[in-house]
């Protein structure tokens, strides 16, 4: 079973709620795995290799999102330039091909300890109506951790399941169509086609 991985972004001053992070996904997968769900991969710079890179330390870290599945950035005072090239990678990449998932949680903090590149930053992401996202907002890392827990939850049962159960069809022989709102499944039966619409 093919993992979920996961990309998380944010700068240095949000360390314990990496920390936190990173404990909570290796529980999550000790529970999943116990439920025959898929292992969660968590991409984070600090496992990256310290290797010399022939460009810079940066291009392998964003060499990574692509291929993932979902992309969560974390924000609090300030938005790194790291970050936000990481933000940017992922945003491009999402519009370009569905994936990956693209999150963005804020720290709670007064507006006065606010740096301006994340009043800049909270005012791009609504400056085109048509293209405006309105992120999460968490006081404490537990109430962060219950709402990624909630997203991995829906991934799983929107994107991976689905997922999983059109290839299992087409591996008995069964097309999944996408009509509108409705699904049909033709099966091919000895040279017969059999209709079932959802």
């Amino acid at each position: 079973m093919r993992p979920i991985t996961l990309f998380l972004a944010s700068s240095k001053e949000l360390a314990a709620d990496r920390e936190k992070f990173e404990v909570f996904i290796r529980r999550k997968n000790n529970e999943w795995q116990k439920d025959g769900k898929p292992y969660l991969k968590l991409e984070l710079w600090e496992d990256t290799s310290t290797a010399m890179s022939r460009t810079r330390s940066q291009d392998e870290y964003n060499k990574i999102i692509p291929t993932s599945d979902i992309f969560v950035m974390l924000i609090w005072t300030k938005v790194g330039k790291y970050t936000l090239e990481e933000y940017t990678m992922a945003k491009k990449r999402f519009k370009e091909t569905g994936k990956p998932k693209v999150y963005v949680y804020q720290k709670l903090i007064e507006r006065e300890k606010q740096e301006q590149s994340l009043i800049d930053f909270t005012k791009y992401l609504t400056a085109i109506p048509e293209e405006a996202y309105f992120w999460e907002k968490y006081e404490h890392h537990d109430s962060l951790l219950l709402k990624i827990e909630k997203e991995l939850n829906r991934y799983y049962k929107e994107d991976y399941t689905t997922t999983e159960a059109q290839k299992d069809k087409q591996s008995e022989g069964i097309s999944i169509v996408q009509e509108g709102e409705k699904s049909i499944a033709i099966a091919k039966n000895e040279g017969t086609i059999n209709l079932n619409v959802t």
